[in-house]
């Protein structure tokens, strides 16, 4: 995988008053989650479920907030979701259910990226963790679940907005939420490694574990 782009978006006020107030691009989001194997399941096994103890409790601070399921995180994460998309007309916002060998995908959005002339994958994150010395393409988990669903999509483009809450944690100018726009590209031999060997090895123990952690 390459990082074409890294981009430090700077949020003004012009920003906020173009801003304009995104719909969904299907009619999904407005029924129950289907039934069945998700992504975030099988990523959920692969990095904590297959895992010794000792080895899951490293993994689960290692990832900080990222897959927790607690509610007022789960709230700002939306909020930035939402937030973010408009700012972004053109983005297809939250554009339905991927299926792929009875595993279901739910990106987040999906743009035609005129800079490089391709679709991309669009997903939102929100984090605690600290951007100082950050290696975007060393954020296991944020790759494996683009990866996944560019495979899925036929697609080999991914763009990441993440919402640095609190910046590099330094107390000088850097303080504060800042916000990074990540442009990846994939080559077709990874996503196929990555699909055959963490989504479809990792399918039926992962829907196991899913059910048994419920």
């Amino acid at each position: 995988m390459t990082l074409l782009d890294t981009t430090e978006v700077f949020i003004e006020l012009s920003d906020i008053e173009r801003r304009i107030r995104p719909k969904p691009d299907s009619e999904w989001t407005a029924k129950p989650r289907s039934k069945g194997v998700h992504v975030s399941d099988i990523l959920q096994y692969a990095w904590y479920g297959s895992s010794s103890d000792e080895d899951r409790e490293r993994k689960k601070k290692e990832a900080d907030e990222d897959l927790e399921i607690l509610p007022l995180r789960m709230a700002l994460g939306l909020a930035w979701e939402e937030w973010v998309v408009g700012l972004y007309p053109e983005m297809e916002w939250q554009p339905g259910e991927l299926t792929s060998d009875g595993i279901i995908g739910t990106p987040d959005g999906r743009s035609w990226l005129d800079s490089i002339g391709v679709m991309a994958i669009e997903e939102m994150k929100l984090t605690w963790k600290s951007l100082r010395n950050r290696d975007i393409l060393k954020e296991t988990l944020w790759l494996w679940q683009l990866a996944i669903y560019a495979y899925m999509s036929g697609l080999r483009h991914a763009r990441l907005h993440v919402c640095w809450i609190n910046g590099d944690y330094s107390h000088g100018s850097t303080w504060g939420p800042r916000y990074f726009r990540y442009l990846i590209e994939f080559q077709q031999h990874e996503l196929d490694r990555i699909y055959r060997d963490l989504v479809l090895k990792n399918k039926e123990k992962a829907a196991e574990w899913a059910r048994s952690s419920t």
